[in-house]
């Protein structure tokens, strides 16, 4: 449910200032506000015609140790808020959704070739419907990923 940047998406769109080529930590702040509902919207929906409004908010780091290769690390907050329509339950008569999600996550990005990178992630995950006890979990994701350039 939380949405990564690997260190080389980051890198490349930073390529060319001054921050990639003097330092070795980057620091950033990503938040994003979204909604779902019945009608196409370019913009998220502050009203009870949204379905789902969902939030996230990141601080994420990462640290170049080699040429190639990043160590990466966030800590994350998610909000799913739902409208009337947006019950669970036996027969949907539970109340809406109302969760909030936390996570921290460590790993590591490596370029393989120049149109190529893999990164490795791992996170712990906490996730509570305030509304719905049984739509509740916690554990943690392993993640591997090959992202090809073109």
């Amino acid at each position: 449910f939380f949405k990564q940047k690997t260190a080389y998406e980051m890198l490349r769109s930073l390529v060319g200032s001054e921050m990639c080529i003097r330092d070795r930590l980057y620091m950033f702040y990503l938040g994003s506000l979204s909604t779902m509902q019945q009608d196409l919207s370019l913009y998220p929906v502050a009203s009870d015609k949204a379905y789902m409004q969902i939030q996230y908010h990141e601080i994420e780091s990462y640290y170049k140790v080699l040429e190639k290769i990043a160590l990466a690390g966030y800590i994350g907050i998610e909000t799913m808020k739902g409208n009337q329509y947006m019950k669970h339950g036996p027969n949907l008569k539970g109340n809406p959704t109302n969760a909030i999600g936390t996570g921290l996550g460590l790993g590591f990005d490596a370029e393989v070739s120049n149109s190529a990178n893999v990164y490795v992630r791992g996170r712990w995950f906490d996730y509570k419907d305030k509304n719905n006890t049984f739509y509740t979990y916690k554990g943690f994701e392993g993640t591997i990923e090959l992202r090809v350039y073109f």
